[in-house]
């Protein structure tokens, strides 16, 4: 609600807000023009705000009283309390989660050395081929014929490697744990990580 509001083109009374404004010095010049042209003309106005300078200039002469007693503990112990998030290494769940981890971690790790042999011997057997950077006259040589495309357009792969051409197999583990070891560490594993979550 803006301080001119309960101004109207008849002039009838001030509003409450807009006395308190005048008092304060917060109306803009315009409104401030308005209300002090309404408060010569209108006695009812005048007296209203005369009335509420002697309310002010009374609650100015007050004394301060000091409290008798300090209110901060009260107010401190009725807000809630924060609280904290449990630590999870303190959490028997996610200990055992974690042994279990470093467990599979650890029996898993004879097969990712296997499957890293097995990639580095595939990947010293594929060339690939080489990328010529050419000069700038030489691309623009290049891409000149394309501009004005001809529909006879041939391209070449480099031929594969024989080792890419065979289905690779799955690396062989060298130890071998039974079936049942593992479905039980991961079914272990899956409870912990449930319960713990």
């Amino acid at each position: 609600m803006t301080s001119d509001q309960g101004l109207t083109t008849n002039m009838t009374h001030l509003t409450e807000l807009q006395l308190n404004e005048c008092l304060d010095g917060t109306l803009d010049s315009t409104a401030r023009q308005r209300v002090e042209a309404h408060l010569s003309a209108c006695e009812a106005c005048r007296a209203r705000l005369d009335d509420l300078r002697l309310v002010f200039s009374a609650l100015e002469g007050l004394p301060e009283t000091p409290l008798t007693r300090d209110l901060t503990p009260g107010v401190l112990a009725r807000l809630p309390k924060a609280r904290l998030a449990p630590s999870l290494w303190r959490q028997p769940a996610f200990l055992v989660q974690s042994l279990l981890t470093l467990i599979l971690l650890a029996a898993g790790a004879p097969m990712l050395r296997a499957m890293g042999r097995q990639f580095a011997a595939i990947s010293s057997q594929i060339t690939l081929p080489r990328v010529q950077i050419q000069s700038l006259p030489q691309m623009i040589a290049v891409l000149t014929p394309l501009l004005t495309w001809k529909p006879a357009l041939t391209l070449t792969l480099p031929a594969m490697p024989q080792v890419l051409r065979t289905t690779p197999s799955l690396p062989t583990m060298p130890v071998n744990p039974d079936a049942r070891t593992w479905l039980i560490l991961l079914a272990a594993a899956g409870i912990l990580w449930l319960v713990g979550n």
